[in-house]
C-alpha cells in the first residue's frame, strides 16, 4: 500500500519505490512475487477497478486513499485465487478506523454479487469501451482508434496490460548467457528480434547477481535494443546519441563502433547522465565521453561540442509520452494528458532539427520513441523532412525473419507491443546529403 500511495502521491515510478521497499524487508520470493503483482495489478487495472469501486458505492464520494484500499481489495478478488476473507481483511486492515465500516462493506457487496468488474454499457462506444475494459485513458484509445482497426488497438492494449518477463542485451555471445542463466537455476531463452536478446519470465536478482557485476548482461526490453541494431553503427564509426541517459544505447552503440570508434553521450540532466560512465566502466567500455547540455538551444550544444565536428551517426531517442511502456510503467496512465502529445512532438522536432546540423554530409539520423502516437511519430517526421530539405528517407536493411510486421516504410519501423511481448517502439532513418 506504502508504494501504491508514494507513486500517485508523489509522481514517482513505480518500479524505483516498490524496489526500494523490497529491499527494506526481507520477503521469500513468493512474498516478494506477491508484493509486484499487486502493485502492478493495481495500476495496470486502476480505471476500472475504480468504476467498480464507484458503481458499488452509489454515487457516495470515494477519497483516493478509500480508492486505492478498495483497488487493492477488488483486484484480488477479481484476479488473483486469494480466499475472499483474505482480500478483504488485508484492505480492511490497512484501512484508518474511520474507513473500515466503508471497505469492508463495499467488498463484501462486490462478493455478494458475484465478484463482476464494471462492464462498459449500451451506447458506450468502441472507444469509451475498450477503454474501461482495459483501462486505459480514453482519448488514448480514441487517438489510437484514429490510426489503427479496432482488433489491432484491442490487441495493443492487452499488450500494454501484461507482464512482459524479464528481457536482458546478452553481452556475451546468447547461448553463452542462456547457459550460464540456466547455471544459476534460470530457464532462458532467445528473443525473437534483437540479435543479443535474451528472455526469462523472472528473474529476483535482476542486475544485483554476479553475471551482472561481471558485464555479461544489460537489462533492456527488446524492442529497445532492435533500436540499436536499426542505427546500423559500423566499427569506426562517430557517433552521437543526443540524449542518452541512462545509456542503454549508448553502450550498445559503443560495442557497436568498437574501440576504434567513438561514442558521445549527451543528455540534459547530469544525474542520469552519470549513469553512463558506471555502465561503460561495468562493461569495459573505454570509447564513450559525456557531454551535458540541452540540445534544443543552438549555442550551448555547440559549446558542448566545439571539439566533435560533425558525425557519422546521430541518435535521437527523445522524450516522448512513453505510452508504449505501459507494461512497464503502468503509472503513466494517470499522468499523461493530450496536452502532452503536442508538447513533446514539438520538443522532438526541436531535438532533430538540432541533430541534422551535426549529422555530416553522407551520416545517418536515426529517431526513435517508445510511443504510439501519431503526432510523435510519422507526424514528426514528416514536419521535419519539410524543414531539413537536405535530408532523405535512408531504407532500412531486413532486420531478422520478421521484418515484415514491423516495417511501416522503407524508412521506418513500428513495433506494437502485441507482436512480440515488447514495449511499442517508433524509429525511423535519415541521410544528410
Amino acid at each position: 500500500m506504502a508504494v501504491l500511495s508514494r507513486t500517485e502521491r508523489q509522481h514517482a515510478y513505480a518500479s524505483v519505490v516498490l524496489d526500494a521497499q523490497l529491499r527494506k524487508q526481507k520477503l521469500s520470493s513468493s512474498d516478494r512475487a506477491l508484493a509486484t503483482e499487486l502493485v502492478y495489478g493495481c495500476l495496470r487495472h486502476a480505471i476500472r477497478l475504480d468504476e467498480t469501486a464507484l458503481r458499488l458505492a452509489d454515487g457516495r464520494k470515494l477519497d483516493p486513499l478509500s480508492l486505492r484500499l478498495l483497488r487493492l481489495g477488488l483486484y484480488q478478488l477479481a484476479f488473483l485465487r486469494i480466499p475472499e476473507h483474505a482480500a478483504v481483511h488485508a484492505s480492511v486492515g490497512l484501512a484508518p478506523p474511520e474507513r473500515r465500516g466503508l471497505i469492508n462493506a463495499l467488498l463484501r457487496r462486490f462478493i455478494r454479487e458475484g465478484r463482476r468488474l464494471a462492464e462498459p454499457v449500451p451506447g458506450d462506444g468502441a472507444a469509451r469501451g475498450l477503454s474501461l475494459l482495459y483501462s486505459h485513458p480514453l482519448w488514448m484509445v480514441e487517438r489510437m482508434l484514429a490510426r489503427y482497426d479496432e482488433q489491432t488497438v484491442e490487441q495493443a492494449l492487452d499488450a500494454l496490460n501484461a507482464n512482459l518477463g524479464v528481457h536482458l542485451r546478452a553481452e556475451v555471445e546468447p547461448e553463452e548467457l542462456i547457459a550460464a542463466l540456466a547455471r544459476e537455476g534460470h530457464t532462458a531463452r532467445a528473443g525473437r528480434l534483437a540479435s543479443r536478446a535474451v528472455r526469462l519470465d523472472r528473474f529476483s536478482l535482476l542486475g544485483r547477481d554476479q553475471l551482472f557485476r561481471e558485464g555479461r548482461y544489460t537489462p533492456q526490453d527488446e524492442a529497445s535494443q532492435t533500436v540499436i541494431e536499426l542505427c546500423g553503427a559500423q566499427p569506426g564509426q562517430k557517433v552521437l546519441d543526443l540524449c542518452a541517459a541512462p545509456g542503454n544505447k549508448t553502450t550498445g552503440l559503443a560495442r557497436a563502433v568498437g574501440p576504434e570508434g567513438r561514442v558521445t553521450a549527451l543528455d540534459l540532466h547530469p544525474t542520469r547522465l552519470g549513469r553512463v560512465p558506471e555502465e561503460a566502466r561495468r562493461l569495459g567500455l573505454f570509447n564513450i565521453e559525456s557531454r551535458v547540455a540541452d540540445a534544443t538551444n543552438r549555442r550551448e550544444l555547440d559549446r558542448a561540442l566545439k571539439d566533435r565536428g560533425e558525425f557519422d551517426l546521430v541518435l535521437v531517442d527523445a522524450p516522448c509520452s512513453a505510452l508504449g511502456t505501459l507494461a512497464h510503467s503502468p503509472e503513466l496512465k494517470a499522468r499523461r494528458v493530450p496536452a502532452d502529445i503536442e508538447r513533446l512532438a514539438a520538443l522532438q522536432l526541436e531535438l532533430l532539427q538540432s541533430a541534422v546540423a551535426r549529422t555530416a554530409h553522407g551520416g545517418t539520423l536515426v529517431y526513435s520513441v517508445c510511443t504510439l502516437t501519431p503526432e510523435e511519430n510519422a507526424g514528426v517526421v514528416a514536419k521535419l523532412l519539410e524543414a531539413c530539405p537536405e535530408l532523405e528517407p535512408q531504407a532500412f536493411d531486413a532486420l531478422g525473419t520478421d521484418w515484415d510486421k514491423i516495417k511501416s516504410a522503407p524508412h521506418e519501423v513500428e513495433i506494437l507491443p502485441q507482436l512480440f511481448g515488447t514495449e511499442g517502439f517508433y524509429v525511423a532513418r535519415f541521410v544528410r546529403r
